[in-house]
């Protein structure tokens, strides 16, 4: 759906429960201990999927395999609910762009520039990113704001605190549609790719810009970022560029260079750009946190030797644990500095 696409909340836990029953290797769990107090996923009900590959399967036919099983389960559970009476509806819709600014002609435009993959890794041939297929060669691409909501986007690998649930409840999205009207006119996304390259880094920079100014026609622009040290960069330059073509910018960031010995000196960047001053900071994914012992694992261990048993005491940074963070905002913690 695009125009007036629609959010369906409904609770039908009971009839999903019926339905993972039937697949041959699948659990339904909830988090527990302090990992689940730090998570997003820490109050809900997860379905694991148990895979295990077959012989002489590689680790990159595997990854999309995990991928795609994944999709595959999120779709079928998602028919428990087809018949469902909604709890609730929340409706989005934004008009054609042609008419998106009628009587809003006195508000800002605001648009979204997200990077959807990082080529700062290789990219995995075959998995889906962007309409079911490989992302890593496109160019900047303008999105309808819905297709993100509706699942056109889902999250790459790697990807830093990244996720596909986060991405299809976009905090930045919807915080734009809640103020769409009424603080700013929200005009549209771009997706993007980080580069890892001086020269890919102006290219994707200039053609996401000029989208934002001549095809949107924003006054301002929210950028995010989805992996480290080169989407940093790839992202500071967009936004520099933004501002020279006169389109105000806001980053919103996981800070890769950090200090987490003492907190005194907070969290750096790694570009320096006196056009990018306006940065929201979405924490460090190195704070540590010590995770008690279990009494049943779920999945094979496939922890190093020189590690501790995955049933036992383990540390692990907030980035191993998935839902604590958030490149896109979305988390249950915050930082207050004293």
């Amino acid at each position: 759906m695009l125009k007036g696409a629609a959010v369906v909340v409904s609770d039908y836990r009971e009839k999903a429960k019926g339905t993972i029953s039937e697949m041959a290797h699948g659990a339904i769990i909830d988090m527990a201990g302090p990992g689940s107090e730090v998570s997003d996923f820490g109050k809900t009900q997860n379905v694991v999927i148990l895979p295990q590959p077959k012989e002489g399967v590689g680790p990159l036919d595997y990854q999309v395999a995990l991928k795609l099983a994944g999709l595959k389960a999120a779709a079928y559970l998602g028919k428990a609910g087809k018949d469902q009476l909604p709890e609730e509806t929340e409706t989005y819709d934004l008009p054609p762009l042609t008419e998106i600014t009628k009587g809003l002609e006195g508000l800002p435009k605001i648009t979204y520039i997200a990077q959807v993959i990082s080529l700062q890794f290789e990219p995995v041939p075959g998995e889906p990113i962007l309409f079911g297929q490989q992302a890593g060669g496109i160019v900047p691409t303008v999105l309808h704001p819905n297709q993100v909501l509706d699942g056109a986007v889902i999250a790459p690998f790697p990807g830093l605190n990244v996720q596909t649930y986060h991405i299809q409840n976009h905090p930045i999205i919807k915080e734009l549609y809640k103020r769409h009207g009424k603080e700013l006119c929200f005009t549209g996304v771009i997706a993007t790719v980080a580069s890892n390259n001086v020269a890919d880094f102006d290219r994707m920079a200039n053609i996401a810009a000029s989208l934002a100014k001549w095809v949107l026609g924003a006054d301002g622009a929210i950028l995010t970022k989805t992996e480290g040290g080169a989407p940093e960069l790839a992202m500071a330059r967009t936004a520099q560029r933004c501002e020279q073509l006169g389109v105000r910018t806001a980053i919103a960031m996981m800070h890769m260079g950090a200090d987490v010995k003492d907190a005194k000196f907070g969290a750096s960047t790694i570009f320096s750009m006196p056009e990018v001053d306006a940065i929201v900071s979405m924490g460090t994914p190195y704070r540590l946190l010590t995770l008690p012992p279990v009494k049943r694992v779920i999945g094979r261990p496939g922890f190093a030797p020189e590690e501790p048993p995955i049933d036992g005491e383990i540390v692990r940074p907030l980035a191993g644990i998935k839902g604590a963070l958030c490149q896109m905002g979305s988390s249950r913690l915050k930082a207050v500095r004293y």
